[in-house]
């Protein structure tokens, strides 16, 4: 799971919100209140989370991470196998 955004300006929703976006793709579906103009496309799987919320299971589990000004590790040009077929036979 990503914490991807967050909305405090309450314009939207009553109260401070956290957008998780989780890695299992479309598996729920999209929220009742999701404006596309103002937020954009909304990312599938995601879900909002209040702000007590994020800061109890989130915060609270002490597994939070985050990277900030890092170059990360240098791109490497791999091959293209194509699909499994041409790689397992």
């Amino acid at each position: 799971m990503c914490c991807s955004g967050f909305d405090d300006t309450r314009e939207i929703y009553p109260v401070c919100v956290f957008l998780i976006v989780n890695s299992w793709g479309l598996w729920n579906s999209k929220p009742a209140v999701w404006p596309d103009e103002v937020l954009g496309p909304w990312p599938h799987g995601s879900f909002w989370v209040t702000e007590e919320i994020y800061e109890r299971h989130f915060i609270g589990s002490r597994s939070c991470f985050f990277y900030a000004d890092i170059n990360g590790v240098p791109q490497k040009t791999l091959p293209d196998y194509g699909n499994l077929s041409n790689l397992l036979g």
